[in-house]
């Protein structure tokens, strides 16, 4: 394949590379030195680049164990050799050397560019790759580079030519190759800088190697690279609630080789004695210098996030299968196939593209078709025998991501896919992961969400045999910062008062708008949101709960990372959303983690021995947040919890062995007093603008993961709930899930959700005068 190569500049990067900085004496005269060079010099640059996939010639010396190998050249060209000429010839030694540098960086990063798009290819292939080899390094003799250019040569007649000491002309050209098989590591390095005898190279890596369970990966990043910027880099997942301010003490990593770190007394006071003795370290705390070796944790089971909904069979569907046959093509009026189907049906129907490229594939129109028809009103999908049709439910939370596959046929979940919201390593809050994306261009948050719906839709495809082309309607709900970040919006209005949004409404997408790929064809659709902090999750919620339809006073509450709630009240919606904080989620509490695999859930006291139950029924590692309500409201009703908050002891032991050590400290019950306060207050205010008090609520709704875990009595007891609410709440599980299923089955949804939005009021209780008071109230234990 020969490949154009685009490769921007980067000044900084280029005159670094000669030693020359902002604080150096030559840097004024070397940067208009680079800016009169790239004016003048670097309008038509072209860097070209080539490789071939071979079988390994069993009569050469060549390694014969890889599958293929893949030779590739990377050249500037002879104009660039003529432009490094020009100006050492004119006795510009300065202009020379910049030029030469510039062609030493465009070299390295477009190979590295070739690299990249030969790995996609051989993935797509079921291939991995070596790390790059290259003649004259290592155990590759020079005289290697002429294999690769006589291969090169096989495909490509190139101007490229070899000496007699075996170096390439054009000088800026560089050849190299990889091994490919389908029974390789994972490799994510190119060049490895460990084979590499150029010790002052600019270019020269750290190398990390990291162990996760069986899966041992090595990345490569650049000196004083922070370490948990280079997990995050490489998609390595390790919870950093504080985006790596060096706060939660979450991003823990095992040191397992390489020159011991020193660890500050700060990050000491983030970690137990067990870890610190196990070689525990905190990824944000340390710049990388030298090779490391780090552990990190295996991705925890997820079968404790909450899925759990349930959809009745609508009144009426919005899919239907219709059967029709005997269409007859008339050679006088020369009807179009979709207007015989119309007249057969006797409506008006729109046929998508997808639909007319399907029906071209029928060859017996008098014979029976199939059509499956959406809101009465579109025909999406045709086949000359049965129609399967599925929809999948997306709701992207903060701290986790839920798909249900639904069967469009039957009215019912066939599965579903639940794992961890990986853009929780830049954040467990939405202002967190706001003020990341503000300063990310490159939209990491997106790709990641983006990334792992797509492997979710495929595991439910492939895991349940169907077909992509079955997938006829995704529908989405999150948060309205979830939201933002799926788009690849700039969220920074979400952040500062008055919390503008762009756009609250409904929106049906093409698939290749939201995923930037072709893979599928069936439109997304994005459910509206009410403000910056009352988003898709919630009207979803709302939306299944039926809560616009309900008779009475109506309390809905969904606690998470962040609190939402909402008083329905004859025809209008009150709705407001407080930060609750991550507390809840486990978050900012010393031993807290998320309701996954090793975390306490409940906590009981007994004979002043604390009992609990543990999510996957293994030791413990930490508590969630129910445990810790649970932990709390016992602690409170056996008077080991003043009014305050002060705790009778410093810290409750829960739990401890040689490798965890799971407690509660003071510490922790303020930020839960934060937490229940945020929550209590927002409901308090939403009653007072009703003019009603707690007794006049008929029903409270308790929707999401954490509410479907709750001790209401627990819950109750450390102040959370108000105690002449406890005999009405209602657990709803998964609603923001449940709502986009709803969507996906009942005729016309889009029209309860304009009924939703024209009910629902926004309060901003920064803006509330009872808030403050109500907050500092609910702070004690009664």
């Amino acid at each position: 394949m020969k490949v154009s190569i685009q490769q921007k500049l980067n000044k900084s990067t280029v005159l670094s590379m000669m030693q020359c900085y902002k604080n150096s004496p030559c840097y004024a005269d070397y940067s208009l030195a680079y800016d009169e060079i790239i004016a003048e010099d670097f309008s038509s640059l072209t860097i070209t680049g080539y490789y071939v996939k071979k079988e390994p010639d069993k009569r050469m010396d060549t390694d014969t164990v890889y599958q293929y190998l893949i030779y590739c050249i990377v050249t500037l060209g002879v104009e660039f050799d003529n432009l490094v000429n020009k100006y050492f010839l004119h006795n510009d030694f300065v202009k020379g050397m910049i030029v030469n540098t510039i062609g030493d960086f465009l070299l390295f990063e477009s190979s590295r560019k070739l690299y990249n798009r030969i790995k996609g290819e051989s993935k797509a292939e079921g291939l991995h790759m070596t790390s790059r080899f290259e003649p004259g390094m290592g155990d590759i003799p020079v005289e290697f580079q002429k294999q690769i250019l006589d291969e090169i040569h096989s495909e490509y007649k190139t101007a490229i030519t070899l000496s007699t000491g075996y170096m390439y002309a054009p000088q800026k050209t560089l050849g190299f190759y990889y091994g490919a098989s389908p029974d390789l590591p994972n490799n994510i390095i190119d060049h490895d800088c460990r084979k590499c005898q150029s010790q002052d190279c600019h270019y020269r890596k750290v190398l990390v190697d990291i162990k996760q369970g069986d899966l041992l990966t090595t990345i490569q990043v650049n000196k004083g690279t922070n370490l948990l910027d280079a997990l995050r880099s490489h998609d390595l997942s390790v919870p950093a609630f504080c985006n790596g301010k060096k706060a939660c003490g979450k991003c823990k990593v095992k040191q397992v080789g390489g020159e011991q770190l020193v660890l500050s007394l700060e990050e000491k006071a983030l970690l137990t004695e067990q870890e610190i003795r196990q070689g525990v370290i905190l990824a944000c705390f340390h710049n990388l210098i030298k090779d490391i070796q780090v552990e990190i944790a295996e991705e925890k089971e997820t079968s404790n996030i909450v899925g759990d909904y349930h959809v009745n069979k609508p009144k009426k569907s919005k899919y239907q299968v219709v059967s029709i046959e005997g269409l007859v093509e008339d050679p006088e009026i020369q009807p179009s196939v979709t207007q015989l189907i119309n007249q057969k049906l006797d409506k008006a129907y729109v046929f998508n593209l997808q639909t007319i490229r399907e029906l071209s594939q029928v060859n017996h129109l008098k014979e029976k078709l199939f059509l499956l028809i959406k809101d009465d009103l579109e025909v999406i999908k045709i086949s000359s025998s049965s129609i399967k049709a599925y929809g999948v439910a997306v709701d992207i939370g903060t701290t986790t991501l839920v798909l249900s596959l639904i069967d469009l046929m039957d009215y019912r979940e066939v599965d579903s896919y639940k794992i961890s919201n990986p853009q929780g390593a830049y954040g467990a809050d939405v202002i967190s992961r706001i003020n990341f994306e503000i300063e990310d261009n490159t939209h990491v948050q997106g790709r990641l969400i983006r990334k792992a719906i797509l492997e979710g839709i495929d595991s439910l495809v492939k895991e349940n045999n169907i077909h992509d082309q079955d997938i006829v309607d995704v529908v989405i709900s999150g948060n309205t910062t979830m939201q933002y970040l799926l788009l690849d919006m700039n969220p920074h209005k979400l952040a500062i008062s008055p919390f503008t949004t762009m756009d609250l409404s409904l929106h049906q997408y093409q698939w290749s708008q939201i995923f930037k790929n072709t893979q599928k064809e069936c439109p997304v659709t994005l459910l509206p949101s009410i403000s910056a902090y009352i988003g898709s999750d919630i009207t979803s919620g709302f939306y299944y709960s039926n809560l616009m339809n309900q008779k009475g006073n109506i309390l809905f509450i969904d606690i998470g990372t962040n609190g939402e709630m909402a008083l329905k009240v004859d025809d209008c919606i009150l709705c407001a959303s407080t930060a609750a904080g991550p507390a809840l989620e486990g978050a900012n509490i010393k031993c807290g983690m998320s309701s996954v695999e090793g975390a306490i859930n409940h906590i009981r006291l007994q004979n002043n021995e604390f009992e609990y139950d543990v999510i996957g029924h293994c030791s413990p590692t930490g508590i969630c947040g129910s445990a810790l309500i649970d932990l709390i409201g016992e602690l409170a009703s056996h008077d080991l919890i003043e009014p305050s908050g002060k705790m009778v002891k410093e810290q409750v032991e829960i739990y401890s062995d040689e490798v965890n050590h799971v407690a509660l400290y003071q510490e922790d019950v303020r930020q839960f007093q934060l937490a229940k306060s945020a929550i209590a207050a927002g409901v308090e205010v939403l009653l007072k603008h009703a003019g009603l008090d707690y007794t006049a609520i008929d029903h409270v709704y308790l929707a999401g993961g954490f509410g479907n875990n709750l001790d209401i009595h627990q819950a109750v007891q450390s102040g959370l709930i108000n105690s002449l609410l406890e005999n009405k709440v209602k657990l709803i599980g998964n609603s923001s899930l449940g709502g986009c299923a709803k969507f996906i089955l009942e005729y016309k949804s889009k029209e309860s959700f304009r009924e939703i939005q024209q009910m629902c009021k926004y309060i901003e209780l920064s803006m509330d005068v009872h808030f403050n008071k109500a907050y500092i109230d609910h702070m004690f234990f009664q």
